[in-house]
């Protein structure tokens, strides 16, 4: 990404916003920054599981302020691809796709850290109390020897 981005700079900073290799240099930056977003939404909740975390329950009921982050996330990620059609100069793309980069990092941070520390600890207890009900298992391995 910094590199494209840095690509896109030392090209020509204030080149056309319609000459061919700054749409092109502009849809690479914009769709790989918005995969990599997209994939990072999904990618945390798996040590939850993803069912449980994106379920209606829980974003309805229990953490709506999480529902309204993971929905600002998204209209970012959108927003990310999207960019990369506008016809605005090399340093003016980067400028916005920074600005929307930092923006649906800092609402990362809020859903994965702040708004979900009740779902993270509920699992951690659950899965200690499942690891307390599995049946405990001698070794029969001898102290002391090799075999």
């Amino acid at each position: 990404m910094v590199g494209v981005g840095i690509k896109l700079t030392l090209y020509d900073p204030t080149a056309s916003s319609t000459a061919y290799s700054t749409t092109t240099l502009r849809l690479q930056l914009g769709v790989s920054v918005a995969v990599c977003f997209a994939l990072e939404l999904i990618m945390r909740p798996l040590h939850v599981g993803v069912k449980r975390y994106y379920s209606l329950r829980t974003l309805l009921q229990r953490s709506r302020k999480r529902t309204v982050v993971i929905a600002l996330r998204l209209l970012l990620i959108v927003a990310m691809a999207a960019v990369s059609k506008l016809r605005l100069s090399p340093v003016d793309f980067l400028w916005t796709e920074a600005g929307l980069v930092v923006t649906s990092t800092i609402l990362a941070h809020l859903q994965h850290f702040k708004l979900s520390l009740s779902d993270i600890e509920e699992y951690v207890h659950r899965k200690r109390e499942k690891a307390s009900e599995l049946p405990k298992f001698k070794s029969k391995r001898r102290e002391g020897g090799l075999g």
